[in-house]
């Protein structure tokens, strides 16, 4: 990143790479390395330090479906029923964010998108 930005950055501030481990990055690898290249560019020289990182990156946490917001069915719903309500309450708790509601669920991408045309609920979302 160094050589393709013309930067020289040397290192990371003590305690920064374990904070970085311990972050959520539901856009997995491609996220951290956009939030590095970043940081990279701001500093251009010497270390990296906490302030290069975006603002409030981790302190949003997605929560999964909690116990205190139970999703509840009567007797006699079907297992299909049952699934598309799960679905669509993952994704109202994510914020519509479909990547995160499938880690949630188990399930791959693909999958919940699937689920999504046959419920007829593609409206826009982010991934």
């Amino acid at each position: 990143m160094n050589e393709r930005h013309g930067c020289s950055v040397t290192g990371i501030e003590p305690g920064l790479l374990a904070e970085l481990q311990t972050f959520d990055w539901p856009g997995n690898v491609r996220e951290l390395r956009n939030v590095l290249e970043r940081a990279v560019v701001l500093c251009g020289s010497g270390t990296l330090g906490r302030h290069h990182l975006p603002p409030g990156l981790g302190s949003v946490r997605v929560p999964a479906v909690s116990e205190s917001d139970p999703l509840r069915m009567p007797v006699g719903t079907t297992v299909d029923e049952a699934e598309r309500r799960l679905i669509l309450r993952t994704l109202e708790s994510t914020g519509n964010n479909k990547t995160r509601a499938a880690e949630i669920l188990g399930i791959s991408l693909k999958t919940l998108h699937n689920k999504l045309k046959e419920y007829g609920s593609q409206g826009s979302a982010s991934e």
